[in-house]
């Protein structure tokens, strides 16, 4: 009978069970045994897999925040950070890979190192790490030539591949966050050159920018550096000439700028433009600018959306607007016409 079979299956069930309990037991008594050096002279292997593409926050009921309202966000106004060298890093979002929901995340940073008005400026780059919304304070971001890329090991270790302007002309540094606190875990850059590259000051206050506007940034793929509402601002072309514009207006007209210093847009000396849709055309004349005082100032380098305008202010000494970008007016101290991109 059937019945009669049960103490030999149990025998052989017992025995598969034995095995597999004593398997582990064996592979944790070798790993207990085996050296756990980490040196600092190249990365350390890490056992974890990196996180698949695609993986993002890791509660679901959490909602990722914008960079703007975290804890660096106010660094955004003026994209300028004093330095442990008494400069100043002139920087750009390059890769946000910010995340509030995340134990880890960052964002890449690229500029350059100068005075305050960027000149006599160096190349760049840096990466800044956060714990949900705050930056990791005891993590001291080093300012190497650049960034070339940055990658998640796990959950809450990450390695930096860094660009140098000399030997070696890359290095690699892993960091990994515990109890709080973030820490190298291996690196291959030489310790001179770790000793002696400017740090970011992350602990001194964002600078003032008097500009009057919201910090810039978004964490979910946003060209835009802002998106304000529509008004009137001041738009600089350079340091030395800017103009001020009524933008994003409902009713056809996109951009109405005149602009603050002596301009001859055309044979006229024309001072101010206009760019309206329906039909799409451009408009020079003389006159006087609007009283200007306690507008606020977009900055260079950005892109914005106010109103229904897109403001592009990339370009060297040039401002784009248009109702998206590359169409609209070109406006640069001495030439006013037609995006031509």
């Amino acid at each position: 009978m059937r019945p009669a079979r049960m103490p030999t299956i149990v025998a052989a069930l017992l025995s598969v069970a034995t095995l597999f309990a004593c398997a582990p037991a064996e592979q944790s008594a070798e790993q207990s045994a085996a050296p756990t050096t980490v040196t600092s002279t190249a990365p350390a292997p890490r056992a974890p897999q990196p996180t698949p593409p695609g993986s993002t926050s890791t509660s679901e009921d959490c909602t990722p925040g914008d960079l703007a309202d975290s804890g660096f966000g106010g660094h955004l106004r003026t994209h300028r950070i004093l330095t442990s060298t008494a400069e100043y890093f002139h920087f750009q979002v390059r890769d946000n890979a910010y995340d509030s929901c995340r134990d880890l995340s960052w964002v890449t940073l690229d500029g350059t190192i100068g005075d305050i008005n960027g000149e006599h400026a160096r190349p760049a780059g840096t990466v800044v790490f956060f714990s949900g919304a705050d930056p990791v304070t005891d993590y001291q971001p080093r300012l190497y030539a650049g960034v070339d890329n940055v990658r998640r090991l796990d959950e809450n270790a990450a390695l930096i591949t860094w660009r140098h302007n000399r030997d070696p002309r890359t290095s690699e540094e892993s960091y990994s966050l515990a109890d709080g606190r973030l820490e190298a875990i291996g690196y291959s850059t030489p310790s001179e050159l770790r000793r002696t590259v400017p740090i970011l000051d992350l602990l001194h206050p964002p600078l003032d920018s008097q500009a009057g506007l919201p910090p810039a940034g978004n964490a979910h793929g946003s060209p835009y550096a802002a998106e304000l509402p529509t008004g009137r601002y001041l738009v600089p072309l350079n340091n030395e000439h800017t103009l001020q514009c009524e933008l994003g207006r409902d009713d056809g007209v996109i951009a109405d700028c005149h602009a603050t210093f002596e301009a001859h847009w055309d044979e006229r000396g024309s001072n101010h433009v206009t760019y309206t849709i329906s039909p799409a055309q451009i408009t020079t004349g003389i006159a006087s600018a609007p009283h200007a005082r306690d507008l606020p100032s977009l900055t260079r380098d950005s892109m914005y959306r106010v109103g229904t305008a897109v403001v592009d202010l990339r370009v060297p000494n040039v401002a784009k607007i248009g109702l998206e970008p590359g169409q609209g007016v070109h406006i640069s101290p001495g030439h006013v016409g037609e995006i031509r991109d």
